[in-house]
């Protein structure tokens, strides 16, 4: 199980890299997903900024994430959390730990 924190769809040697997050917003909004790939071009129109609504959700689903991390601790299970880096170092420490195998990999908060 791999749990993402923070959308961070980005424009790399011309490949795009999506999150987690960025996939479910695809799946709950294609549109949404075009102007975030015209925004990453310099196209799209500028981003709102959240409202106190949203502000709110974010801040209840970054607890519940926080809870369920710790449940699955309590549980025994063996969770790896990945500092926050840089991109390139933060995805080799997530493939080493896919390949030795680890239970549960999420990035740290913060």
């Amino acid at each position: 199980m791999i749990i993402e924190r923070e959308a961070a769809m980005r424009h790399i040697n011309g490949n795009f890299l999506f999150s987690a997050t960025d996939l479910m917003r695809f799946m709950g909004c294609a549109h949404a997903t075009t102007l975030d790939l015209m925004r990453l071009r310099g196209e799209g129109p500028e981003p709102r900024e959240d409202s106190e609504d949203a502000a709110l959700l974010q801040k209840q689903g970054d607890a519940h994430e926080a809870a369920h991390l710790e449940k699955l601790k309590s549980d025994g299970k063996a969770v790896l959390e990945i500092p926050r880096g840089d991109l390139v170092a933060d995805a080799q420490a997530t493939r080493a730990a896919l390949v030795q195998g680890a239970e549960v990999i999420a990035r740290q908060s913060g």
